[in-house]
């Protein structure tokens, strides 16, 4: 019971703001036209501010495990390494090839990962998923970065435009800034404080207004195939992949709890704007969010009960 409240609390606001966006569009307070325009404001103003408050207010000292670090990437980079083999071999089009891709490599884990932690630790310190969350989210947004530009349809064959278009992404910058902010030891005023903080929450509901304004759930307009193995790439199949040898290779309690949410959670928010503004089938990458969002609900709460059962969480 524990666990499906877990799941409830976490997912409902997500769903319920998703479906408030739907209704706004339907009662002409969001209409589509100004949907572009929100977008373009998220990815290049608000999602930056989000990632970099992210970025900066993560104390690297005080809890850096190593080997967890170190597995967490190497199997972030080999997943994504696998999917840009395979994907192309079975996607037509670059501008669902790279969706799909996000889709299943790419987590909402800064909104859940939290959240699922700290409910089963509660009332303990979570130093390890915050510490995790630091290193795999600005990987998560590069890979992404390199993705959109690599199958964009512009840049495939020219590495010199492919780096350009990395190097001035928002999203990048962002990461980048907060690195050296952190490396310099900077400490903002109160006010330059809480306005960033301030900008940096209202990210995620706004992205999920506009995800629900712009959802075109309709079967015509629906790439199911694709849509499927998305859906089950990410919630099922990257995490029975890649829990067993966590488990084998030790990792118990919130370490394991951390990979879990990083394997297992929906696909990312985020990635639905990046899609939108890089020109590639952002409608297929809303409905990858949305559906992993509901199956997720499902999966993640059947993965805590099983590693409860076993004591390794």
């Amino acid at each position: 019971m524990q666990s499906i409240l877990l799941s409830l609390n976490v997912m409902l606001p997500v769903f319920l703001t998703i479906l408030l966006g739907t209704f706004l569009q339907k009662i002409g307070i969001l209409p589509r036209r100004m949907v572009r325009d929100l977008n373009r404001l998220c990815f290049k103003c608000l999602l930056p501010i989000m990632l970099f408050n992210n970025v900066r207010e993560t104390d690297f000292r005080q809890h850096f495990e190593w080997h967890l670090i170190a597995y967490a990437v190497i199997t972030v980079l080999l997943l994504f390494a696998f999917l840009l083999w395979l994907v192309p071999k079975l996607v037509e089009k670059p501008e669902q090839q790279s969706v799909v891709i996000q889709g299943i490599y790419r987590s909402n884990y800064v909104i859940l990962g939290i959240p699922i932690v700290g409910n089963i630790y509660a009332g303990q310190s979570i130093a390890t998923i915050t510490m995790l969350i630091a290193i795999i989210v600005p990987m998560f947004n590069l890979l992404a970065v390199y993705l959109f530009e690599r199958f964009n349809g512009q840049n495939r064959h020219d590495p010199l435009k492919l780096i350009l278009g990395i190097a001035k992404n928002p999203l990048i910058i962002a990461t980048a800034l907060g690195m050296l902010y952190v490396a310099a030891g900077i400490q903002f005023p109160g006010f330059l404080d809480k306005t960033l903080n301030d900008l940096g929450a209202a990210t995620i509901p706004i992205a999920l207004l506009i995800l629900g304004a712009d959802l075109d759930l309709k079967l015509e307009n629906t790439h199911v195939h694709y849509l499927t193995a998305a859906v089950l790439g990410k919630v099922l199949l990257v995490p029975l992949v890649f829990l067993p040898p966590a488990v084998l290779l030790g990792f118990r309690g919130q370490a394991l709890a951390s990979l879990l949410t990083m394997y297992a959670s929906p696909a990312a928010i985020s990635g639905y704007i990046m899609a939108q503004n890089e020109n590639a089938d952002h409608h297929l990458a809303g409905q990858i969010v949305v559906i992993t969002s509901v199956v997720s609900c499902f999966t993640l709460f059947v993965f805590i009960a099983v590693l409860k059962e076993f004591n390794l969480i």
